[in-house]
């Protein structure tokens, strides 16, 4: 190399190393005349001598003094640090070129909300412009942001001093945040940690004056102010935050909202296999380096397998470590970490599954061998073409070894196809964004949100398609990408058609939305909306009494408190359509004054403004048919009972509540379920309340400060007086009293109400006759009618009967309580289907679920009603049902009905088949572990024996329901594993036993579940290997696979508690064949690294 070379190099590479050079090698605007300037001067002194970097940076800072508005922050990257081995990091990451270790770099960008950070890459060959051509510019391809785009200054990582808010005081704290970790960290009595991963919202500034307000804070705190919401053991949490300043404030915001971001990424489903990779190697290695010297012994890496439940012995664990330790040093550097890891995660069950797929082919995984496998095991419909797209994207060829697929070398593929093996179509399908090569630039703002993926197109000179094998690594890297989800609606995309009526619809519906807790004693609160909405909940509950000044939210007659209304309306207003477009419909339940209402009407009006809607939007005043979804786009619906719609039903006296069917009260079910169900709930009550009085002493033990003990012994004295339990007492004893008022009053002749319900069969009309009970004369409250005028598409009516003699508008909305359901589903649902094609009925819970448990939804879904409201407080299995309906059509909170209930055609309900739910349970990859209430894993409980159950749904939809014999029982259950069970569960608390599953009763909860369990694997719940058959059985009507729904659960041998891990999810929208299932917590958020590999397949019984 010439003399000019040699000193054009070394300082060439120093510019880069400073981040001053674009990836292409020139200078950033800021620093090009600089750099001009310096490039012809000779550089003063060799390579091993000490460069003159200040005088580099002398003229980089007066340079600088022209650019002030472009901050300069450090980067924190993924890549692989230093070994501790090299002579200096910085000049090892500057001359090193064959180093695959990634510098920090200087980033600048020019809006602080952007993601337009530099883009953290391996140190590239740094030969001389002129002697090399210029590589030829590839198409922008916008990509989603990556770890190596989140800037966290130095002095958040070391921590700094914010105040804490609470209701009792405020307090300073050193807060620290772990981009490795990925946690925040402060020190109060004890440690405490919060994942980031456990965040569900971030607030700030404004978006947050809620909670200052409640605190009775000063405005100038709100610049300054960030709320972060979070789960800890299943339990919503808040954290109030005040910076000391707001330079300080900016850079927590920018940089927790671009970690939070990230994780929400690969939380959303599988794919990112090289980020997740990276992050997870990223937050193991510096959890494990206990003495922060960049380096793991062996016993520091025996403690991190511990921590990871890995089942390998301690001679086993050396041996891999001596053969990641290449230099025999008796440590591992990160590269070498690596290496372990990667030993670590081998999967022999895809090394066996790889070779039995090949074997048929001279162990060549070529093309032809791929489309076999699609076909027959995957049971893929898409074209040929699209599955060459697929395969070129994961395989090598042997004629293009520059440019290997993640087959060969892991890295992230620079072309990403617009394919999926989703049964959409392939023009609906939104591609996955890839990171963007070393010359791809960075985009702006505008260009990443508004401009439509950009696909590059596949070049002529492309090596055919017959050159291209499959490797082992490259078929792994395909089972677990988006291209092989187990979910067919992964691409997140709204498919389904929305132009139909609304009657048409699934419609994501909240019960009390306002409670966050228990139905008595719970706190009203706007944060109950937020959460629904921000999960794409498209109807909320208001229930509204009269306040001092104006209207407030709570749940009547219970001890419950207090929301404004109007505070209600703005949090509505505000997040109604960040999720989804489509309309909300807020259901009211008026039972406040003439007055009031009157304020009601215009805090709406004024808060919603044109969003509310208040006229039909076609002008006409008949309306014939229901609007569309797509024609309701970003517009509010009230729904409420309309007393003069209704006034010719002889409503009769149940309160002064406007709407006669209130869940707030329980007037549907029959005499001695409700004098059953207040005994049950009584009992409840009574443990309730003895654990509160039980978590009121133990924080009075915990507490500290006088002031908070003080007030909690006055909560225990209020508690111990029993004041809040006789109150409920006397409202169970005054129900009581009415109900065996009523049975003495009837005397032998049955109510009307238990006539039309529990009739003779051949009465499939159900008609709710008027009540004889005239003992009260209480007046009906009248209704306002600037609340009249707000009833437009969901007018609420008293339901008369569902027959040819009653006629309802398409606009009439009728509620039924879930006893009602069930008896009407008792007696036959073909009436209630047929009504609900062209009409919308809301189901709503027993007033006696105190506890704000749920009923699983698929069963009245399956009637065709389509508002089925959730208490969505409660993680329980109905929650579950509802969460996965609702992740389907782009999470948009409106699921199209199957043809079967939307069509008139009979033959399509009368179609009953019998099928078998074939389910292979292979492996799981690195199962949770618990974390306590600071956050932090609890290593002391590290030994798991994991097993998995699998539990089938199906709606009671027929009264003799396909079930194992006992003689096939041994036949459908794994060989190693215990007798299976089939069970109807009557709520969620009773136990599953051996018994033969029979039509769900007219009060039961559930529908029918049929549940089988695999063996338990001994202490391994890090990669448990358990290659176990499930053979479950199910009918289906109307092929509506789509209502019926599987779950996965990943429990511990021996342990009552709840699951390790889930998953569940309609079977209509489970793909066929190898997939990996991302394992959800209890709350159905996604974990970071666990998984489920199974082989799904259905077939006919």
């Amino acid at each position: 190399m010439s003399e000019p070379d040699l000193h054009w190099r070394p300082k060439r590479v120093l510019q880069r190393a400073s981040n001053v050079l674009t990836s292409n090698g020139n200078p950033v605007a800021a620093f090009a005349e600089v750099f001009m300037e310096r490039e012809d001067s000779p550089l003063e002194n060799s390579v091993g001598s000490s460069l003159s970097r200040n005088g580099l940076r002398a003229s980089i800072k007066r340079k600088l003094q022209g650019a002030k508005d472009i901050p300069l922050v450090r980067s924190i990257s993924l890549r692989s640090p230093a070994s501790s081995g090299q002579p200096t990091r910085r000049q090892t990451r500057a001359f090193s070129s064959d180093s695959s270790t990634t510098r920090p770099q200087l980033v600048y960008t020019n809006s602080p909300k952007s993601f337009g950070f530099s883009y953290a890459s391996r140190a590239q060959p740094t030969e001389p412009l002129a002697l090399s051509p210029k590589p030829p510019q590839l198409p922008f391809v916008p990509r989603k942001p990556s770890m190596a785009d989140v800037v966290v200054p130095q002095i958040l990582q070391k921590g700094v001093p914010m105040t804490k808010v609470s209701a009792i005081r405020q307090k300073n704290f050193v807060f620290q945040l772990d981009p490795d970790q990925g946690q925040i960290v402060w020190e109060s009595k004890k440690r405490k940690i919060i994942p980031i991963e456990n965040i569900k919202e971030l607030r700030s500034t404004s978006d947050a004056r809620y909670y200052r307000e409640q605190f009775q804070l000063a405005q100038e705190y709100e610049d300054r102010w960030l709320t972060i919401v979070y789960i800890i053991e299943g339990n919503y949490k808040t954290l109030h935050l005040i910076a000391s300043t707001k330079d300080i404030f900016q850079m927590w915001d920018s940089a927790l909202r671009k970690l939070y971001s990230i994780r929400q990424e690969l939380m959303s489903g599988l794919g990112n296999v090289e980020m997740r990779q990276a992050v997870w190697e990223k937050q193991y290695w510096k959890g494990a380096d206990d003495g922060k010297d960049e380096q793991l012994d062996f016993e520091e890496t025996e403690k991190l397998c511990k921590r990871l439940n890995v089942n390998s012995s301690t001679d086993a664990l050396l041996r891999l470590f001596k053969q990641a330790d290449v230099n025999n040093r008796g440590y591992l550097d990160f590269p070498q970490f690596q290496r372990f890891v990667k030993m670590l995660k081998a999967r022999p069950e895809l090394d066996r599954l790889y070779k039995k797929i090949c074997s048929t082919n001279n162990r060549l995984f070529d093309f032809p061998t791929f489309e076999v496998f699609m076909r027959n095991s995957q049971q893929s419909s898409l074209s040929q073409s699209e599955l060459q797209k697929i395969f070129v994207k994961y395989a090598t060829s042997s004629l293009n070894e520059s440019h290997p697929g993640p087959g060969s070398s892991g890295a992230q593929p620079s072309v990403k196809t617009p394919t999926t093996t989703s049964p959409v179509p392939a023009s609906e399908v939104k591609p996955e964004l890839p990171l963007p090569t070393a010359d791809a630039s960075v985009p702006s703002p505008a260009s990443s949100t508004t401009q439509p993926p950009t696909t590059i197109p596949a070049s002529p000179l492309s090596p055919p398609i017959e050159t291209y094998v499959l490797s082992l690594d490259g078929f792994t890297a395909f089972l677990l990408s988006t291209e092989n989800s187990a979910f067919t609606d992964h691409h997140g995309k709204i498919w389904h058609d929305m132009t139909r009526p609304l009657s048409e619809y699934y419609i994501s519906t909240s019960h009390n939305t306002y409670l966050v807790g228990h139905q008595l004693v719970g706190v009203s609160t706007i944060e109950g909306y937020i959460r629904a909405l921000l999960h794409s909940c498209r109807s909320v509950e208001l229930d509204i009494y009269d306040g001092d000044r104006e209207p407030v939210i709570f749940h009547g007659k219970t001890l419950t408190t207090k929301v404004a209304l109007r505070e209600v309306c703005h949090a509505i207003a505000k997040y109604a359509f960040v999720a989804s477009p489509y309309p909300v419909i807020i259901s009211a339940e008026i039972h406040c004054s003439l007055p009031q209402q009157d304020m009601m009407a215009d805090i709406m009006k004024e808060v919603f403004g044109d969003s509310l809607i208040c006229a039909p939007i076609d002008g006409q005043r008949k309306i014939e048919v229901l609007p569309s979804p797509e024609d309701l786009k970003r517009k509010v619906l009230l729904k409420a009972k309309n007393l003069y719609v209704s006034s010719h039903e002889a409503i009769q006296d149940k309160g002064v509540s406007v709407d006669t069917e209130s869940s707030s009260t329980e007037a549907s079910a029959s005499e001695p379920e409700l004098i059953e169900d207040i005994k049950l709930e009584w009992q409840k009550a009574r443990a309730v309340k003895g654990q509160a009085v039980k978590e009121l002493k133990e924080e009075i033990k915990k507490a500290r400060d006088s002031e908070a003990v003080k007030e909690l012994k006055d909560e225990l004295k209020k508690a111990r007086d029993l004041e809040a339990v006789k109150d409920i007492k006397e409202e169970f004893t005054k129900a009581r009293h009415n109900v065996i008022g009523r049975i003495k009053g009837h005397g032998k002749t049955p109510s009307a109400i238990s006539q039309a319900l529990v009739g003779p069969p051949t009465a499939t009309a159900v008609a709710v006759a008027k009540s004889s009970d005239k003992r009260t004369d209480k007046p009906k409250v009248k209704m306002s009618m600037n609340v009249v005028a707000l009833l437009v598409y969901t007018v609420g009516v008293k339901c008369r009967g569902i027959n040819k003699k009653e006629h309802y508008a398409p606009e009439h909305v009728f509620s039924l309580s879930e006893n009602t359901a069930n008896k009407i589903l008792k007696q036959g649902m073909h009436d209630l289907i047929k009504h609900t094609r062209t009409h919308v009925v809301r189901i709503y819970p027993k007033g006696l679920r105190f506890g704000s448990t749920n009923y699983e939804p698929h069963r009245y879904w399956s009637a065709g009603a389509q508002l089925v409201a959730i208490n969505w407080q409660t993680f329980d299995m109905g929650y579950m049902i509802n969460h996965s309906m609702f992740q389907r059509n782009g999470r948009s909170g409106y699921v199209l009905k199957p043809l079967a209930l939307r069509s008139p055609d009979k033959d399509l309900l009368s179609k009953r088949t019998k099928h078998i739910l074939d389910i292979k349970i292979i492996s799981a990859q690195q199962l949770p572990r618990l974390k306590d209430a600071s956050g932090r894993e609890i290593v002391e409980k590290a030994i798991i024996d994991p097993f998995v159950e699998v539990s089938i749904h199906v709606p009671d939809w027929t009264h003799s329901a396909f079930l194992p014999t006992s003689a096939d029982i041994a036949a459908y259950s794994a060989p190693t594993a215990p007798t299976p069970s089939t069970a109807s569960k009557s709520s969620s608390a009773t136990p599953i036993t051996k018994a033969s599953v029979t039509p769900s009763s007219a009060n039961s909860t559930s529908a029918r579940t049929i549940t089988y369990r695999t063996g338990a694997v001994k202490n391994n719940g890090f990669n448990p290997v358990w290659q176990e058959d499930l053979h479950l059985p199910f009918d289906c009507v109307g092929d509506m696979m789509d209502l019926v729904f599987v779950r996965f659960a990943v429990r511990h041998e021996g342990s009552e508690e709840e699951p390790l891990a889930v998953y569940c999810a309609s079977l209509g929208s489970l793909q066929r064949g190898y997939r990996h299932l991302p394992l959800h917590d209890a709350q159905m958020s996604q974990y970071l690294f666990s998984t489920l590999f199974v082989q799904i397949n259905v077939h006919d019984a």
